[in-house]
């Protein structure tokens, strides 16, 4: 699955489902942002790339099922994934649930 495969399947799943940026104002949301890379290597060549991502999934409910559904979409689709942090967010005033998973780069 591709960074573009990803945000599609996310669309379907969460209407606001945006590239660093959402609407102001969004009260339910996925946010996606690349943040590093990786390859895998075989015999002196690079066989696959990998996209690091990170998942900004908000909620303005702590019960809201979103997080768990964009967490059972990743492992549908085969994809590592680790919750790095569930959190009420200060700034946002929403409950962030911060999720990373990989996805092919080429």
């Amino acid at each position: 699955m591709t960074y573009a495969d990803l945000q599609a399947a996310l669309e379907q799943l969460c209407p606001v489902t945006r590239t660093l940026a959402v609407p102001r104002g969004a009260l339910r949301y996925v946010a996606l942002s690349r943040y590093g890379a990786d390859t895998l290597k075989g015999d002196d060549t690079s066989l696959a790339a990998f996209a690091r991502v990170q998942l900004d999934v908000c909620t303005q409910d702590p019960a809201d099922p979103l997080p768990r559904r964009v967490a059972s979409l990743l492992t549908a689709c085969y994809l590592p994934w680790d919750v790095a942090a569930e959190t009420w967010d200060d700034e946002l005033a929403m409950y962030r649930t911060i999720i990373q998973t990989e996805v092919m780069d080429w």
